[in-house]
């Protein structure tokens, strides 16, 4: 049963300090969105402040369990909302200082208070009580709020905003009846599903962090972002399915679909919802399939420092450093960023401090990108995907079995490969291509493209 909040009628649980008039400045039908009031609530230890919202903000912020009580036998379209809840999600108790005030303090929709992460000017009434749909959320209202993002946090909230437009991407390319029964590559009306209910969970998990009276620092914002991802991907809203309820088809649409927004071969956060899905929810997908025509491969690598610096020692750096290697091997593998692309990180690594050289295991996911994502200009049969896929594959074994993959440098070390097999499962329990690396090659190494010379492969 959903639980009744702040009100815009008399009969709300304000104490006395909130007059009928004071009530009013939020009016059930046309708000307005942000405004705000300094209120006593039972329960509570202090005064805190109250916001005027939209009746649809609020429901899914709180993931439909507040709902605005009734004015005059109306379901209204605005009502008050207290900061307690709506940034910590508590119903009583002690009021924190974020949404503490004095009884009595005016109204405001600016920083009682301005902070040195704070934009200058009003944000506009839609920002203060979004529904989780306008993409531009984050640009419009979060940057303008925190102009700090575009440095320190904007690689999280570029990746909110491109999952956010993911569903309008979707929407638009998305094949009718007779054309997915034919090339059977749209996302289903579950995984759509899903992208809708995460999009608007990720967004409204930020919006009380532009209230007047919130002052995080840019890393609180980074931390906040981040902390949202994995309740949002588990639970987004009621009725909306899970990560975990996902098929590798809608996986591969949705990880390579959001992939496809970054130049980059390792993307932080879209590395949390492959945990999420890897991890918790013990997903084993079947690759390499007309529906998900996506494949894994597993590289055994022997890491040493090139010159002076030192080597990458932390999980994080480790990924970033896996995402290059990947970009190093597809351009020696020559594979074709047209037709496919890949993503590098590194489950597993360890260290030999004695010789100072790593033995670093990681992993590429390679997906053929004319299956994922078909457009009405390049059509081209789903059946081919294994064909380009194992192509990819073959490609890198032979490079890794001619030795032409020894000290590929990358920032400040070199990297060699050492074995690598590819996998018939996202976990790879079923293998294939198993290879050791042959000795080096006398040419050199770090030739972005691996090409024999002319009398190699000659009768």
């Amino acid at each position: 049963m959903m639980k009744t909040i702040l009100l815009v009628t008399v009969t709300i649980i304000l104490l006395s300090n909130m007059s009928v008039e004071g009530l009013m400045e939020c009016n059930p039908y046309f708000g307005p969105a942000g405004k705000a009031e300094c209120v006593e609530l039972e329960g509570y230890d202090d005064a805190q402040w109250g916001v005027c919202l939209s009746n649809e903000y609020i429901q899914i912020k709180s993931k439909y369990r507040h709902i605005c009580r009734e004015y005059l036998g109306m379901r209204p379209d605005y009502c008050w909302y207290q900061c307690q809840i709506e940034t910590f999600n508590l119903e009583d108790g002690p009021v924190y200082d974020q949404c503490r005030c004095a009884p009595g303090d005016p109204p405001s929709t600016e920083p009682p208070i301005p902070h040195i992460q704070n934009g200058n000017g009003s944000l506009p009434e839609w920002c203060l009580s979004p529904s989780g749909t306008e993409c531009n959320w984050y640009k419009d209202c979060l940057l303008k709020r925190h102009p700090c993002v575009t440095y320190t946090t904007g690689y999280a909230m570029s990746y909110s905003e491109k999952f956010c437009n993911l569903y309008k991407k979707f929407q638009k390319y998305r094949p009718t009846l007779i054309e997915s029964q034919k090339y059977r590559s749209s996302i289903t009306t579950q995984g759509l599903k899903w992208v809708d209910a995460v999009r608007k969970c990720l967004q409204v998990a930020l919006v009380p962090y532009i209230r007047p009276w919130s002052k995080p620092t840019c890393g609180d914002l980074k931390k906040i972002a981040y902390n949202s991802h994995a309740p949002c991907y588990l639970e987004p809203l009621p009725d909306a399915p899970s990560i975990c309820d996902l098929d590798c088809k809608d996986w591969a649409h949705i990880f390579w679909g959001i992939k496809d927004g970054f130049t980059q071969s390792f993307v932080e956060p879209l590395q949390g919802a492959l945990d999420v899905m890897l991890g918790h929810c013990g997903k084993n997908f079947t690759l390499m399939t007309d529906e998900c025509p996506t494949a894994t491969v597993r590289l055994v690598l022997n890491r040493k420092a090139f010159r002076l610096g030192k080597r990458s020692s932390n999980q994080g750096r480790l990924n970033i450093l896996a995402g290059n290697i990947a970009d190093k091997l597809a351009r020696k593998a020559t594979w074709s960023k047209v037709n496919s692309d890949w993503y590098g990180y590194a489950p597993n690594s360890t260290t030999n401090q004695d010789t100072g050289s790593d033995i670093m295991e990681i992993e590429v996911l390679l997906a053929d990108k004319v299956v994922l994502f078909p457009t009405y200009t390049a059509y081209s049969s789903p059946h081919g995907s294994n064909l380009r896929l194992k192509k990819e594959i073959k490609n890198l074994v032979d490079a890794v079995e001619d030795g032409y993959l020894y000290d590929m440098r990358i920032g400040n070390e070199k990297v060699s490969v050492k074995s690598m097999f590819a996998c018939h499962d996202v976990q790879c329990e079923e293998t294939f291509s198993n290879v050791t690396a042959g000795p080096p090659h006398r040419v050199n190494y770090d030739n972005d493209i691996y090409t024999p010379p002319e009398n190699e492969g000659n009768p």
